[in-house]
C-alpha cells in the first residue's frame, strides 16, 4: 500500500512539473533526433491566470491545449521558442517553420510547412508561428501542433515552449 502511494506521489510531481515546465525552449540536435517516446499530453487550463507557459511536443497533434475559462471573451499573445524537426536526420526548425507554404494535406494549408498551428473548435486551424494574438471566446479551447501532414506526426521529433499573456 505504502509502495502504491510513493509510486502514485511520484506520478502526480512528475506531471506537475512537466505542466509548469520553464526551460528555455531549445533542444540539441541530439534531443530533437532522439527516438521518439510516448507523446506526453501538456493539458492546459487557464483559470484567473494572467500569463504562463506550456510546452508543445513535435509528436502530438494537439495534445497541448489552451482554455479561455472566463465568461467572457479574452485577448491572449502566444509567443513560442525552441527547435523541432519534422523527420529524423531533418534539420531542425524554429516555430516559423520552414519558408515553403504547406501543400493541401497538411493541417493548415498555405501556411508554412511545419511551423507551430492551432486548431480552434470550429475545427479550423490558424496560424501561430513565432508568436500571435488571438482572441478566445468564453470556454473557448484550442489546441497546438506542428502543421505537417494529418496523421503524420509519429517521427517528428523535438519541442516548443509557448509563453502566453493575458492582454
Amino acid at each position: 500500500m505504502r509502495t502504491g502511494l510513493l509510486l502514485w506521489a511520484a506520478l502526480l510531481l512528475a506531471a506537475c512539473d512537466h505542466k509548469s515546465d520553464s526551460s528555455a525552449g531549445t533542444a540539441t540536435p541530439a534531443e530533437i533526433n532522439s527516438p521518439a517516446g510516448p507523446v506526453i499530453s501538456s493539458n492546459v487550463i487557464v483559470t484567473t491566470q494572467t500569463s504562463g507557459n506550456f510546452t508543445v511536443d513535435a509528436r502530438s497533434e494537439g495534445a497541448a491545449t489552451f482554455e479561455n475559462r472566463s465568461d467572457q471573451p479574452a485577448t491572449f499573445v502566444f509567443k513560442a521558442q525552441g527547435q523541432w524537426s519534422f523527420a529524423p536526420g531533418a534539420g531542425a526548425l524554429g516555430p516559423s517553420g520552414a519558408s515553403s507554404p504547406a501543400p493541401s494535406n497538411f493541417l493548415l494549408p498555405g501556411a508554412n510547412s511545419f511551423e507551430l498551428v492551432a486548431k480552434r473548435e470550429k475545427g479550423n486551424y490558424t496560424h501561430i508561428g513565432d508568436g500571435t494574438e488571438l482572441t478566445l471566446q468564453p470556454h473557448e479551447t484550442i489546441s497546438f501542433a506542428m502543421n505537417d501532414i494529418t496523421g503524420g506526426a509519429a517521427d517528428n521529433r523535438g519541442a516548443l515552449k509557448v509563453e502566453w499573456t493575458k492582454k
